[in-house]
């Protein structure tokens, strides 16, 4: 006859299945706190450029609404800030960096607003790019 091989007990069994068990969770432990920062850093970036495409759209709504009021955009000189004096904004908004936004206007109407992004410098890619808004006030 052939003699079985010989079983382990279930308590070693168990004993190693345990062992595999905790090698997985502490993988996907590690995996969570490497991951999520991770996906932050993403997130936050993304939701900063929309939180400052936001501000500028209402800023653009906020100064045709000041062309309403005065018949004209606010001059280059003036800057947002006319728009506070007029009551028509609260507060002068700064960008999600913590950096004014940028006013002008040009010699043919047409008015800019803009944020220099993440580095704070012209031009640049991804989260350092600058986001700009250009709309020209309509004739009531």
């Amino acid at each position: 006859m052939h003699d079985a091989p010989p079983r382990r007990s279930l308590s070693r069994a168990l004993r190693e299945a345990a062992k595999v068990l905790l090698l997985i969770a502490a993988g996907l432990v590690s995996l969570v706190l490497v991951g999520v920062p991770m996906l932050h850093i993403y997130w936050e970036s993304g939701s900063r450029r929309d939180r400052a495409d936001l501000d500028l759209r209402n800023i653009e709504l906020a100064c045709k609404l000041y062309g309403r009021q005065k018949g004209r955009l606010p001059g280059s000189e003036e800057g947002l800030g006319a728009l506070v004096d007029a009551g028509v904004l609260e507060v002068l908004p700064v960008d999600p960096w913590e950096a004014p936004y940028i006013f002008s206007v040009a010699e043919d109407g047409h008015a800019e607003v803009s944020s220099l992004g993440a580095d704070g410098k012209p031009g640049g890619d991804g989260s350092d790019a600058d986001l700009v808004r250009r709309f020209k006030l309509q004739p009531p």
